[in-house]
């Protein structure tokens, strides 16, 4: 089966994690894929598929929906596959859509997407209604889309690689190299935090991109509020401080907080840090702090489960679902009407000081929640989720 994709791919978003994990798996199953790839970097590394960047002047519109006609034309695939969010792949369906020649593709189509938001803009619900199938990456997703829409959608999980994020012992250690080269084997937390230079130190982490949704600026917050009396509170924030979304050196420095926060340039690394420094990153932590409004899944809160790191996180869209017992939910604050018309949550942030206080106190439970989050994060298998979009595929594409 010829499969043509259109999403991120060749980039370290979690749009292009999910989109190598996918697309590989297809492949070693036998068919060919093909990739309409926006924000491609432009030396890609060797991949088992093919892409096609847009590559478009900033003039243009980024996400190349005038390439998709063409492309459609010249590659003459079996079933198109749309792996972004809703209101984005609404941008290449109603192209689509008002294209004679292209309007039959729509019946071999197959939409794979995340859901952060409630109260939906009726024009998100045009995507679902538009294709063969959707399947989208949560369980309280799909049902969203059911009560707010009145539309069928199956879900699938996005996965984790476990070969990567685990917890470090002796007979599994976390293999990385150092900035000399060096290969390095950790066996415990007190090794993650001996190599970077956390040791004595109780770690809260977040990982996360740095925009309005993430809502940093509350994780350091509520950290703050945490760490007033306890000198061996660190926060680890792996964002970019500065670009794209709150400048959280501003924030950090206004609180009074900087010498108790680290970034990644602090360690002279950029905002992605491979997925192995990634594994050792969460192994050094003691606990994940999540103050996101909203998550259509959330992979690296699978992949700090997957790590046997506890979170705290709000009781609002795929995060319960996600986290399971591996953490504590904390109720929301309110609904927050974002500038696309639909709502996202706000977390009451109190409620997470007090958790964060909980597990710093007790070894017994954070113990316990690791164990609890290493069984969770068995559930989350990209060969799983591979198998059923396929299935998905192999349906629209008909005999």
């Amino acid at each position: 089966m010829r499969i043509l994709a259109f999403s991120h791919a060749g980039h370290p978003s979690g749009f292009g994690v999910a989109a190598h994990h996918l697309y590989r798996r297809w492949v070693e199953a036998g068919h060919q894929v093909h990739v309409l790839a926006a924000h491609c970097p432009k030396e890609p590394p060797p991949l088992p598929y093919t892409l096609h960047p847009t590559r478009l002047d900033a003039s243009e519109e980024v996400y190349g929906t005038q390439l998709a006609g063409p492309l459609i034309a010249r590659l003459d695939p079996h079933v198109l596959f749309f792996l972004y969010d809703l209101p984005v792949a609404g941008l290449y369906l109603d192209r689509i859509a008002t294209q004679g020649e292209l309007r039959p593709w729509l019946e071999r189509t197959v939409l794979y997407a995340p859901l952060d938001y409630v109260n939906l803009p009726p024009h998100w619900f045009r995507p679902v209604a538009t294709v063969r199938r959707t399947v989208m990456q949560s369980r309280w997703a799909a049902q969203t889309i059911r009560r707010e829409g009145g539309l069928d959608a199956d879900w699938a999980w996005l996965g984790v690689d476990r070969g990567l994020f685990h917890p470090a012992t002796s007979s599994d250690p976390v293999r990385l190299k150092d900035a000399a080269g060096r290969k390095l084997a950790l066996s415990s937390k007190e090794e993650a935090k001996r190599l970077l230079d956390l040791e004595g130190r109780f770690l809260v982490l977040a990982v996360s991109a740095n925009h309005g949704r993430k809502n940093l600026a509350d994780t350091i917050k509520v950290f703050a509020a945490f760490a007033a009396d306890k000198p061996d509170a660190l926060l680890f924030l792996h964002a970019n401080p500065v670009a794209n979304g709150i400048d959280l050196l501003a924030v950090v420095s206004r609180l009074g907080i900087r010498a108790k926060v680290r970034f990644p340039n602090d360690y002279g690394l950029v905002e992605d840090w491979p997925p192995s420094h990634l594994a050792a990153l969460y192994n050094a932590a003691d606990v994940y702090l999540s103050t996101s409004c909203g998550e259509g899944f959330g992979l690296s809160l699978a992949e700090a489960l997957a790590c046997a790191l506890p979170i705290v996180a709000q009781d609002f869209s795929a995060m319960p679902e996600v986290i399971g017992d591996g953490g504590i939910l904390t109720p929301p604050e309110r609904l927050r009407t974002c500038g696309n018309g639909a709502d996202l949550s706000l977390p009451r942030l109190e409620p997470m000081v007090e958790a964060l206080e909980r597990l710093y106190h007790s070894l017994e439970l954070r113990l316990e929640l690791s164990g609890k989050a290493v069984r969770q994060a068995r559930a989350f298998s990209w060969d799983v989720s591979a198998s059923r979009i396929l299935a998905a595929l192999q349906e629209a594409a008909g005999p």
